[in-house]
């Protein structure tokens, strides 16, 4: 019984010596394990919050990067996409010349009457000669047509002289101051041939334009090679200024109002001068008397010279295909 008793008090005693002696050990060793266990976490828990930064960091780079593309996007689009721009005169594109010409050609073949009056200056040599012709014209549709002018206007050389060439359609005249007797021709296109050189084309550039069979040269609308030379302000008319070639050598630059496609100078160059034949005072579609159609020659005797009107002749096939063209284009 002793020894058993003793036996168990060593035993409780080598129990108690046990834990006495390794219970410390092995507390600091838990204490230890739950260290390096908080350590490990605090790292992991550092490293997840690193993470996540690092993973705000990029969304926020790629938020930038996105924004950054689209608004670049943004740009470049609206770089590209053509702007509107407002109508002004510079953009809105100027008419040929050869819708010109043919605007012009319908106005003078749409007018029922027409008259002015005009002056045609000559140039040699880059200077203007000390003479001029004044003129006149006077036109009621059909064929009723009445051209005067006035010749060495300021010349100190030669006297002023006069012609008057007059047509009822069916019977032309002309007459002439220096050979005061009046001439019978057999149309008008004949009278006006023998009157285009010594007005300088003046009594053959409206003419033409008014009535075909007028024209026996080429008409104004007819000029080859047109061109706009531009927009100019003559004596106080907004006009288009056409240039053109004709024949035998001739060009022509045209001033053409704008408002109305009338005519209001007409410069023709020859091969050694040329000539600017300016109409004024332009009246369209009023009504014209009589005696501005007609002429009563002043005659020594008092007699009347004319002789009696010969019939009425049928256009020139030529020139009535000119004047189909001038009215169906």
């Amino acid at each position: 019984m002793i020894y058993r008793g003793n036996s168990r008090l060593m035993l409780s005693a080598r129990a108690l010596f046990i834990s006495s002696v390794f219970g410390p050990a092995r507390v600091s060793t838990n204490v230890g394990l739950a260290a390096v266990r908080a350590r490990v976490e605090f790292q992991k828990g550092n490293k997840c919050r690193a993470n996540q930064q690092e993973s705000i960091a990029m969304r926020r780079a790629t938020i930038q990067a996105v924004i950054v593309a689209s608004v670049t996007s943004m740009l470049m689009s609206c770089s590209t996409i053509p702007k509107a721009k407002t109508p002004t005169v510079a953009q809105i594109q100027a008419p040929s010349a050869e819708f010109l010409l043919k605007q012009m050609a319908r106005a003078y073949a749409s007018l029922k009457s027409y008259a002015d009056s005009g002056v045609v200056y000559d140039y040699r040599e880059g200077a203007r000669d000390e003479a001029s012709i004044t003129f006149r014209i006077h036109f009621v549709r059909p064929d009723h047509l009445r051209f005067e002018m006035t010749d060495n206007i300021g010349s100190s050389h030669f006297p002023e002289d006069s012609r008057v060439l007059w047509s009822y359609g069916n019977a032309t005249y002309s007459w002439w101051q220096s050979y005061p007797q009046t001439q019978t021709s057999r149309d008008v296109t004949t009278a006006i041939a023998g009157f285009t050189g010594i007005s300088l084309r003046s009594v053959h550039n409206i003419p033409s334009l008014l009535q075909a069979n007028f024209g026996w040269q080429e008409c104004l609308y007819m000029i080859s090679s047109p061109k706009v030379l531009g927009e100019e302000t003559f004596e106080q008319i907004d006009c288009f200024r056409i240039q053109g070639e004709g024949r035998g050598e001739r060009r022509f630059e045209i001033w053409i109002g704008k408002s109305d496609y009338l005519i209001r100078r007409v410069r023709t160059t020859y091969s050694n001068f040329c000539s600017d034949e300016i109409h004024r005072g332009i009246a369209i579609n009023q009504a014209i008397s009589p005696d501005m159609l007609s002429f009563d020659p002043p005659q020594p005797n008092g007699k009347s010279e004319i002789r009696e009107p010969k019939a009425e002749r049928s256009p020139k096939p030529e020139i009535q295909n000119q004047l189909e063209n001038v009215t169906n284009f």
